[in-house]
């Protein structure tokens, strides 16, 4: 008889996060921020580096739920995870940075 192992809920919600839910904000907060152009600390802004955050949130809560994976499926160490978060924080502002100069000043008609 064999018995079956539930993966936790957490876990499941954060690798949804990270994967999935985060970059597709992040994708339609970029496309508000250029295409608005209404300043550099607006609603959207702030909306961006929470999602940035909770991708971050959503990658540990994965890592700590006991069987992490990369976005190919193959395992995950605390490496990768430090790799992960330190490029989500170097890429993030810098991205953020090249969206509101476009929607400030590139696109500001």
């Amino acid at each position: 008889m064999s018995t079956s192992t539930s993966t936790p809920l957490i876990p499941v919600l954060g690798r949804l996060f990270w994967l999935m839910a985060g970059p597709l904000g992040l994708v339609l907060t970029l496309y508000f921020i250029v295409t608005s152009g209404t300043g550099w600390t607006t609603l959207a802004d702030l909306i961006y580096f929470l999602l940035l955050g909770g991708m971050v949130l959503g990658r540990w809560l994965e890592f700590r739920g006991g069987n992490p994976r990369d976005s190919l499926g193959e395992p995950v160490t605390a490496a990768d995870l430090r790799r992960y978060a330190l490029k989500v924080a170097l890429v993030g502002p810098a991205v953020w940075v090249a969206a509101n100069v476009l929607g400030n000043h590139v696109f500001a008609g």
